[in-house]
């Protein structure tokens, strides 16, 4: 969620590439949040940006969802 939501920034079109409903993928962020007591995406009038949290989040579920790639290709 976090990858497609750092590329997106929109959390309707997150919510249908994880082919969920909004206010799953709403809560969803809120759960994830909750964990790290933080909010880790300003919702903006128009989209949504990463915190400075946030950003480093998305980075490393990037790079961690990379590397599950290539131990799947190993």
């Amino acid at each position: 969620m976090l990858v497609i939501l750092g590329s997106s920034q929109n959390m309707k079109r997150t919510a249908e590439g994880m082919y969920m409903s909004q206010p799953a993928a709403s809560r969803m962020l809120q759960e994830i949040e909750d964990m790290f007591d933080c909010r880790l995406f300003d919702r903006l009038p128009h989209g949504m940006q990463p915190t400075a949290l946030g950003m480093v989040l998305v980075k490393f579920a990037t790079r961690s969802l990379h590397h599950l790639e290539a131990c799947m290709e190993t």
